[in-house]
């Protein structure tokens, strides 16, 4: 058997909501795809490559500068939704979603010898929040799928509230680590950037 070039890890963020914020503001933030994104200080450029509102059943078009796998891949989520949709009731049931794909640029994590480096990535608003599919090519290599959320905890008689990041990477073995790391650490800053902006308004 050939070894095993890639790994899959699991990535869960949360970050409490202070009562001064709402959770349904969070919600129209985090669907909001470039205010979200303009608060991800470790972002250089960020430019929209399309959007398009999907009927269920219908194909997620493709855009320049969007592969084939991550087409695909938006596809395959937008489908899932709709099979979802088909069990509920008439009144309740989503019937088209908004996909939108993106080109963004950071500086490199493995060094600045390396310039930046661009990526694509697909966002699908979802009842609860958004879906996000990331392809990084090159090097790093990396695919994640990610959802955005807010949920609710107990602790004790205290209810609480958590700006939730759900999902997996899949990279090289060797830079599994250090790519979560990096995710976890550059991502929580932007919580906290969402939860200071809502909380000043």
């Amino acid at each position: 058997m050939a070894p095993t070039t890639t790994t899959i890890l699991n990535v869960a963020i949360r970050s409490e909501l202070p009562g001064s914020v709402e959770a349904s503001a969070v919600l129209e933030l985090i669907q909001d795809h470039d205010a979200y994104m303009s608060l991800d200080g470790h972002l250089l450029e960020r430019t929209r490559l399309g959007k398009q509102s999907v009927e269920a059943g219908a194909d997620v078009a493709g855009f320049p500068g969007v592969s084939e796998w991550l087409r695909a891949e938006m596809q395959r989520i937008v489908r899932d939704l709709g099979a979802a949709a088909a069990s509920e009731s008439e009144a309740r049931a989503q019937r088209s979603w908004d996909v939108e794909f993106w080109e963004l640029q950071i500086a490199n994590p493995l060094g600045k010898l390396l310039g930046n480096l661009k990526y694509t990535a697909g966002f699908v608003n979802i009842h609860s929040g958004t879906s996000a599919v990331v392809e990084v090519p090159g090097v790093m290599g990396m695919r994640s799928w990610t959802t955005f959320s807010v949920q609710e905890g107990r602790d004790g008689s205290t209810q609480r509230r958590f700006l939730a990041e759900d999902g997996k990477i899949e990279c090289l073995w060797g830079l599994g680590s250090f790519i979560k790391g990096q995710i976890e650490e550059s991502h929580r800053v932007t919580h906290q950037s969402i939860i200071s902006r809502l909380g000043t308004k």
